[in-house]
């Protein structure tokens, strides 16, 4: 199982890309209702299916939520832009017709996207729920493809994406924490040649999380448990850890304890898939990056298919064994 750490994970944008983001203003785009979701909501229970008109409402009340949580993650945790404002597509196009301020203004997108997954010399497509950073004349700022190439450009300057829409504060406050942490990182670790703007570039990696995730005690969500006690859990993964519940997680990660750390699911450059990744509560710095498994369980890609208590960490499928691949990655010998 392949590790990785720190800064090992994202493709970089060119140095003066990075720099120039950063120079701008932010215009978020609120998350909207997806029309494709709509279908597939629609085409999974039935135009006649007495529970299709509560499964679009509470697709509805999702957005809403989201959008809530994402003011309050970027409002709290953005520290990238000089300035941030919140627009729905509709009033940023407006906005952005003025083509005398487009050099001033960056925007953040939320929402779905494809990516594509490479192994063995075939390319797939895959369903991204990502945070989407660009500058404001990008000339696809508005093309849900994420595929970079000297054929398929993308104007994207950095991303950070997820296998649903499910998703908690902790998960919009670990992307915000990558925008912050790699984006400054870029100014001074990226590639400065032209070409890499399709060519792309990933830093190199170092091991010196390992040692600070073994200080740390590990959160683990209760669908770890299920048929395994603590001592089960013991025999396999010999440094700290404590099961905790969505409350009691969620809170950790917002008040940014120190002492903890978390394992979450998002999709890694570098492997070209989902991957899971060990994250220091306080700084959101990525300690560890491990492969997720094709037999490990999919997460549920729409908060519409939930019950609505589902709890994003609770059905990434991290596992008893899981934890035994983390183990052997901090401390090979044993």
């Amino acid at each position: 199982m392949a590790a990785l750490v720190g800064r090992a994970q994202f493709f970089y944008p060119i140095q003066k890309d990075a720099e120039e983001f950063q120079k701008r203003s932010l215009i978020v785009h609120l998350i909207e209702e997806d029309e494709k979701v709509v279908k597939e909501i629609k085409s999974k229970l039935g135009k006649n299916s007495p529970e299709l008109a509560k499964k679009l409402e509470d697709y509805s009340l999702h957005i809403k939520a989201q959008n809530d949580i994402l003011k309050a993650a970027v409002s709290r945790y953005w520290k990238t832009s000089k300035s941030v404002e919140f627009k729905t597509r509709s009033e940023i196009d407006d906005f952005l017709s003025d083509k005398k301020i487009l050099h001033d203004y960056a925007v953040l997108e939320v929402g779905w996207k494809t990516d594509f997954h490479s192994k063995a010399g075939v390319v797939e497509p895959v369903k991204v729920f990502a945070f989407v950073a660009y500058v404001a004349e990008a000339s696809d700022r508005n093309i849900p493809n994420l595929k970079r190439s000297p054929t398929l450009k993308s104007d994207y300057i950095f991303k950070v994406a997820f296998p649903s829409d499910n998703l908690q504060l902790s998960d919009y406050i670990f992307a915000m924490h990558q925008f912050n942490f790699h984006l400054k990182n870029a100014t001074a670790e990226g590639q400065i040649l032209e070409r890499y703007r399709t060519l792309m570039f990933i830093p190199p990696f170092n091991r010196a999380g390992y040692d600070l995730l073994k200080k740390k005690t590990l959160m683990l969500p209760p669908s770890v448990l299920e048929g395994h006690t603590m001592k089960s859990v013991d025999s396999v993964y010999s440094f700290h850890t404590t099961e905790m519940d969505s409350k009691l997680f969620e809170e950790s990660v917002e008040q940014q304890f120190s002492k903890y750390a978390y394992i979450t699911k998002v999709w890694s450059d570098r492997q070209s898939s989902f991957t899971y990744m060990v994250v220091g509560a306080s700084e959101g710095i990525i300690l560890c990056e491990m492969s997720a498994k094709t037999t490990d369980p999919k997460v549920p890609v729409h908060a519409a298919e939930s019950d609505g208590t589902s709890f994003y960490k609770n059905e990434i499928g991290i596992s008893i064994s899981t934890l035994g691949h983390l183990q052997h990655i901090l401390d090979p010998n044993k």
